[in-house]
């Protein structure tokens, strides 16, 4: 059988190199503040005598070994339930006022989360008591590896673990089907570390995954909330290489099941594999761009949330082929498990698409000052840059992928793309243009009132817009008094 990994290294698009030879730090150098809180934790068993063991797991210690800053503590607990140790904690923190929360997750793990020192920390139960169970519970055994807080040590219960970190693999310690049943999210995290790290996925998960995916599908239409569908998204976006995330996915055959494009069949347009291969090139295209293109912007411009909203827009650009109805695209995105409850995200990438079409036909005409103020309105300055890199890399696409997973890309043919594009953002930023989204009317309506009473509702906001165009032709030189003289004529016509 041909996995996934031979795959990846043969689309030279999808430039991922497995990472082997890492370094990785003997003992773990705790911060100031970590130092604190275990300090603290010790302090509690000792005046509370306590015969207890606890560690901290998970990607806090992964993370440590590979010499990389985590802030997300997970602490297990054998000997006291884990909801009882943080009622200890909260005592001697918070003894006027203390609160414990209880978060089942599954039936098989209790979960208790409290803050302390500012650091929210997860106390979890112990499975069954039993370290030996505990790791081979978890998903990956670079993630069951146990940091012992009271004997201040490293320990590699699956002996694999730090074997694994060294060597840039990732594999399981437990049973797969037990694995994904519990969560089959699973499988979106352990490609998300993947592309994280480059780290290369062993072919029992790979075959796993292929040869049960059927019932995958099922459990991820049946079991998987839409926010956490959604939130393991946005955290694969934050990091390196969502494109090969959404490349294996395909490759998975469960992009759209993950993606539930299923559920936005339109009687003209069914969901087809040509649907998924657009949109793994746009994702593939868009890395190549990022990392060829990005130094030619203003870097103000990039953060977490910049690529989490470039990225998420992207995976819903296919939804404006279904509809020109933007109400209708807009009932259909509320639904859609994209984004579950982050309203925020959604606006933003569903401001995007409704004005995706202008911005394309935008770029082949001649560039003026008023029509593109006036657009940047619409879509905000500071999402200029996504619009730009969104666009060319659908225009590529759309041009030169034939509906076949793209394994390189023309250079010549793309700089003469991105030409276009650019010169939209030198003229923005010739023109100062970046914030006229803020731009606030020299006459508001009560000043319209005051000098027109007779002025209609219906009448106020072609009076206000067409104040704000002359304040972007004049660069927001107008005057009140010149104002006053262009809403007369207005209202006079």
């Amino acid at each position: 059988m041909k996995h996934l990994n031979d795959e990846l290294i043969y689309n030279k698009l999808c430039n991922f190199h497995f990472k082997k030879g890492n370094k990785l730090q003997e003992k773990i150098n705790l911060t100031e503040n970590e130092l604190k809180i275990f300090l603290f934790i010790k302090k509690l068993i000792k005046s509370n005598d306590l015969n207890i063991s606890i560690w901290v797991t998970g990607g806090w210690v992964r993370d440590k070994i590979l010499n990389i800053e985590s802030k997300d503590i997970d602490i297990v607990i054998k000997g006291i339930k884990s909801s009882d140790f943080v009622i200890l904690i909260n005592k001697e923190l918070y003894p006027e006022k203390y609160k414990m929360k209880n978060i089942n997750l599954y039936s098989k793990i209790n979960l208790t989360k409290t803050s302390i020192f500012g650091n929210e920390i997860d106390f979890i139960d112990l499975i069954e008591n039993d370290i030996i169970i505990d790791s081979k519970r978890r998903n990956l055994t670079i993630n069951s590896i146990y940091y012992n807080i009271i004997e201040d040590k490293i320990e590699d219960v699956t002996k694999k673990g730090i074997n694994d970190l060294k060597n840039g693999f990732l594999q399981s310690p437990g049973d797969l089907n037990e694995l994904f049943c519990n969560d089959i999210l699973t499988i979106m995290k352990i490609l998300k570390f993947s592309s994280k790290f480059n780290f290369e996925i062993s072919n029992e998960i790979h075959n796993n995954i292929f040869l049960n995916k059927d019932k995958y599908k099922q459990l991820i239409y049946s079991k998987i909330p839409k926010e956490r569908i959604q939130k393991e998204f946005e955290n694969i976006f934050k990091n390196p290489n969502p494109h090969i995330v959404i490349y294996s996915l395909y490759k998975y055959e469960l992009l759209s099941s993950f993606l539930h494009l299923d559920l936005f069949r339109n009687p003209n347009h069914l969901i087809q594999d040509k649907d998924l291969i657009y949109i793994v090139n746009l994702f593939l295209v868009e890395n190549y761009l990022i990392e060829n293109f990005k130094d030619k912007f203003n870097n103000q411009f990039y953060n977490n949330n910049f690529y989490v909203e470039l990225y998420s827009t992207l995976l819903i650009l296919i939804f404006r082929n279904f509809t020109n109805d933007s109400n209708i695209l807009l009932s259909k995105l509320l639904l859609s498990h994209l984004f579950g409850q982050n309203v925020s995200l959604w606006k933003i990438s569903h401001n995007l698409i409704i004005n995706f079409d202008e911005f394309t036909e935008l770029k082949d005409q001649n560039l003026s000052r008023l029509k593109i103020g006036i657009y940047l309105r619409k879509i905000k300055g500071n999402n200029l840059i996504k619009m730009i890199f969104i666009s060319l890399s659908n225009e590529y696409v759309e041009k030169f992928s034939n509906n076949k997973i793209l394994n390189e890309i023309n250079m010549e043919k793309l700089n003469e793309l991105f030409k276009k594009y650019y010169e939209i953002y030198e003229f923005v930023d010739k023109e100062n243009l970046f914030k006229i989204n803020e731009l606030k009317p020299i006459l508001n309506g009560k000043d319209i009132l005051n000098y027109f009473p007779e002025t209609e509702n219906k009448q106020m906001n072609f009076l206000i817009n067409s104040l704000i165009e002359e304040q972007i032709k004049t660069k927001n030189t107008l005057s009140r008094k010149e104002a006053i003289e262009i809403l007369k004529n207005k209202i006079n016509k």
